[in-house]
């Protein structure tokens, strides 16, 4: 139910990702109600770190956090297939542009490489 004074409820936070999913080229089966199980399901978790992200409340906060790496998005987990039911998660932003067109695994091996080389690199000469 909205909230006559700030025109906000429950499912206020998804509509962003369902105004971006249904201007998309991809066919979507998804609505607000499945977005908030969905998050509630991933306990506000990235599905590929685990690390706890924090839901922008409405548009105002989405512009605000525009540099945020570790702001929600949603992923299709197949790039192949639309934004559907089962199709999709919640990771952070990081990871979505990471990610792109390449596989979990490609990117958890990059992940891994990243952090080996940082425990062990030394200072470049110079």
């Amino acid at each position: 139910m909205l909230d006559a004074g700030n025109r906000q409820d429950v499912h206020s936070p998804f509509r962003y990702f369902m105004k971006k999913a249904r201007n998309r080229k991809y066919d979507t089966d998804l609505d607000l109600a499945y977005l908030a199980r969905l998050w509630e399901a991933q306990e506000q978790c990235c599905a590929l770190s685990g690390r706890k992200m924090s839901m922008p409340r409405n548009s105002l906060e989405w512009e605000q956090r525009t540099g945020d790496p570790w702001k929600p998005s949603l992923d299709r987990i197949d790039p192949e297939r639309g934004y559907l039911r089962g199709n999709v998660r919640f990771i952070a932003m990081i990871a979505n542009l990471a990610k792109h067109r390449f596989t979990d695994d490609d990117v958890i091996e990059f992940c891994v490489e990243v952090a080996r080389w940082q425990g062990t690199r030394r200072p470049m000469p110079g």
